[in-house]
């Protein structure tokens, strides 16, 4: 790992890894990959466990709601001010009486 970086999430694939990356990183987060393999003893292997993303610590906790889709950039789950509807994470404006996201 890289000094004063923790995993916040890890993925099957390096697809989704980079778009998780590239995610953070356009919410100004610092982010790099890293791969969980067989650590250079055995190439032939190319066993990859896991690509996971790390971040430094006190990025941490807006990094994980980002990739969750709860929050720390304003795309999480939200009510409607006007009618109390559930907005979907990721829009700006109520599904059902058109009011947008405060």
């Amino acid at each position: 790992m890289r000094d004063g970086m923790i995993c916040v999430e890890t993925y099957g694939s390096e697809l989704e890894a980079e778009m998780a990356l590239g995610q953070l990183q356009a919410m100004g987060i610092t982010a790099v990959m890293g791969r969980d393999d067989s650590g250079g003893m055995y190439p032939q292997l190319d066993q990859v466990v896991g690509i996971s993303v790390l971040v430094y610590q006190e990025d941490a906790a807006q990094a994980r709601a980002i990739l969750t889709g709860t929050g720390g950039d304003g795309s999480g789950a939200w009510t409607c001010p006007a009618c109390g509807e559930e907005g979907e994470p990721g829009y700006d404006a109520c599904w059902k009486c058109g009011r947008e996201r405060m």
